[in-house]
């Protein structure tokens, strides 16, 4: 019914933004190193 179709469009909303929040950190985290890098050539 109705309640099983919200249920799987929840799941799949739940997933991709713990896949974008991962991505976040990702990006963070290079460039955080990035920087350490740069500083320590510099």
């Amino acid at each position: 019914g109705k309640k099983g179709i919200i249920w799987i469009f929840l799941i799949k909303l739940f997933k991709e933004a713990k896949s974008i929040l991962n991505y976040d950190k990702i990006i963070k985290d290079v460039v955080v190193r990035t920087n350490f890098y740069f500083n320590q050539a510099g």
